[in-house]
């Protein structure tokens, strides 16, 4: 549940012809300060700044009529950066980057209409790479790759409409080929094959 929130107005500028511009703070129930920008006309306006209780900056919002528009900084209790993300009109658009708690990169690619677009890339907190993944209207599609935190390719294959299809390949942690095979629609299918520690293949008898 959020946090009941109190607001307060205060008018800070009136211009014949212009609707009033305003001063807004929103409180916790506890009486901390939660948050505070502008509004016109009931409608958030300009840069609004977010606190968590402790008085901790949380957040970063443009606003544009009431909606997100601009850039929006999320930030961790330990005051980095937890993300970045660029906001038109409400939605969603263009680069966006996300981070551990320790600051280190955890992800990054671009949106369109708040839907994961193109190649998004994630990594874990040693920098190391996490995973490769194409996007398509927010679903995979197309070749997605999958790494140890040693940074070793583990596994390698396709998406379709969100699904995994084609080929796939698994590996261990040393790059060593375990098992492939092919998927159709998000199924195994066909004949899968396993790998023993000399590189003999064998068929796999797997189980859906």
């Amino acid at each position: 549940m959020k946090p009941a929130v109190i607001l307060i107005i205060f008018v800070l500028v009136s211009l014949p012809g212009f609707a009033q511009l305003l001063d807004t703070a929103e409180y916790y129930k506890s009486g901390a300060l939660r948050g505070k920008g502008k509004v016109q006309q009931g409608l958030k306006e300009g840069t609004w700044l977010f606190y968590f209780p402790d008085g901790t900056l949380s957040g970063k919002e443009d606003y544009a009529s009431g909606k997100l528009n601009g850039q929006v900084i999320a930030y961790f209790p330990n005051g980095k950066v937890q993300s970045r993300e660029t906001w038109t009109e409400g939605a969603l658009q263009d680069s966006a980057w996300y981070f551990h708690p320790g600051g280190q990169l955890e992800r990054k690619g671009r949106y369109k209409d708040s839907r994961y677009d193109g190649t998004w890339l994630y990594f874990y907190p040693n920098g190391k790479p996490d995973r490769v993944v194409n996007y398509a209207y927010g679903s995979p599609e197309g070749e997605v790759r999958v790494f140890a935190e040693t940074g070793v390719l583990i596994q390698q294959g396709h998406y379709a409409n969100g699904l995994e299809d084609g080929e796939w390949k698994f590996f261990d942690e040393t790059g060593r080929l375990q098992y492939e095979g092919r998927y159709q629609q998000g199924k195994r299918t066909g004949t899968w094959y396993t790998y023993t520690r000399k590189g003999e293949r064998k068929v796999w008898k797997y189980k859906d």
